[in-house]
């Protein structure tokens, strides 16, 4: 695909997510979930229905514009954004601003392996009863370090999780530092780490896109204030525990760049969520999420179908790619008609048809799928006239016919 066909799927997957994300958000504000599970379930959701939003769509093939009743061909990706200048070059530094990301990801990770050598063993300095008892209500064990390069605490790795504490941590009472070993361990037990690292890499391919960036950021704070209910819910003492935060609360956290592979204390945002009370039920909650969702999914249709992604075209199919549908080049066109009435009443739009190409060329099995219904046979009449290129098989392709009136000329 050219650089402008890629640029164009790139803005028009862009325009697509910030709509769903969007929506989403302003559902979760209006419906009042204030359950921290139900919220983390519900951000992961949107980030996941935003990346797989390409797959979850069917991609156009080659457009036809038809304006005033004449035909303009667009073979490929088409559209405005066809044409636009220093596509390759906005090309490369999205590209760029995604291997700076990365590079910064592998230098946090160093970072940590680099700490985690140089701390020392908790064992040292923190009573075996306080470990034994927080590993015992966490339902995981990690191995345990202090070190004077983390403000706050941060637990890494999946295989073999490793939980950097402050140095400062040995000074906390016993049940504090209790509280801080199972709130790390809780998120060994829920395997937190891992989903981290992948939002991390989504963050380094979408740098650039305000939306994704706020819903990661949605995302580390629930995921913070579920385990925060979690100790809450095993310890039984809450003020306690929010003593314990706020003795972080002037902590400067992670140093760069491994500070973006863990979540900001957000300790003001955590308390205030620890001092509410959710009077929804946990029934009114999923069925408040379920009809959210409902609506998330016809917003993520319109937007696709308004701003859709194009398939890879006849012209821009490398020499060395198989056959598809749409790569076999048109070699005989008839040029819609625009229908008279449809004309005079003013009736503009975009017909989609599902056609199938015979290994022969021939172009049969026309199906209007989309589309005015006053201009999908004038559309369908055209196609089945048309002439591809010999191909090893049948195939099938997408077509969309579009029907604008020109409203500088008078009928």
């Amino acid at each position: 695909m050219s650089a402008s066909g890629v640029l164009a799927n790139v803005l028009a997957h862009s325009a697509q997510v910030a709509v769903v994300v969007v929506v989403g958000a302003v559902l979760a504000r209006l419906t009042r979930v204030h359950a921290p599970s139900a919220l983390l379930a519900w951000w992961r959701l949107l980030l996941l229905v935003s990346i797989l939003l390409p797959l979850l769509q069917p991609c156009l093939g080659p457009a036809l514009r038809v304006s005033g009743g004449e035909l303009d061909v667009t073979e490929g990706a088409g559209g405005a954004i066809g044409g636009l200048p220093w596509s390759g070059a906005i090309l490369l530094v999205l590209a760029a601003g995604t291997v700076v990301r990365m590079a910064r990801l592998g230098v946090g990770l160093a970072r940590l392996r680099h700490w985690r050598r140089r701390a020392v063993a908790a064992q040292r300095h923190l009573d075996a009863s306080v470990i034994a008892a927080a590993v015992r209500d966490a339902g995981a064990t990690a191995r345990l370090c202090l070190t004077r390069a983390v403000d706050v605490p941060a637990t890494y790795g999946t295989l073999r999780p490793v939980v950097l504490l402050p140095q400062r941590v040995a000074d906390l009472p016993p049940d504090s530092q209790r509280d801080i070993l199972l709130h790390e361990l809780r998120h060994v037990r829920r395997g937190d780490w891992s989903r981290a690292l992948a939002e991390e890499l989504i963050a380094a391919l979408f740098w650039f896109h305000p939306a994704l960036a706020w819903l990661r950021a949605r995302i580390r704070l629930t995921r913070e204030q579920v385990v925060d209910a979690e100790v809450v819910a095993r310890t039984g003492e809450r003020r306690r525990y929010l003593e314990t935060l706020l003795a972080f609360a002037e902590a400067e956290g992670v140093p760069p760049p491994a500070a973006a592979l863990f979540s900001p204390p957000h300790l003001e945002s955590r308390v205030d969520a620890l001092m509410k009370e959710d009077t929804m039920t946990r029934a009114r909650t999923w069925a408040a999420l379920a009809a959210s969702g409902a609506i998330v999914a016809l917003a993520g249709a319109t937007v696709a179908n308004a701003v859709p992604l194009r398939a890879l075209g006849a012209a821009e199919a490398g020499a060395s790619a198989p056959k598809t549908a749409r790569e076999r080049k048109v070699v005989q066109k008839v040029q819609p008609t625009y229908p008279a009435d449809a004309k005079a009443a003013g009736i503009e739009g975009s017909v989609v048809l599902d056609v199938l190409i015979t290994a022969a060329g021939e172009v049969t099995d026309v199906k209007p799928t989309k589309g005015p219904e006053e201009l999908r046979e004038a559309a369908a009449a055209a196609v089945r006239q048309w002439k591809y290129e010999a191909g090893p098989a049948d195939t099938r392709a997408t077509l969309t016919i579009r029907y604008i009136l020109d409203k500088d000329k008078k009928d």
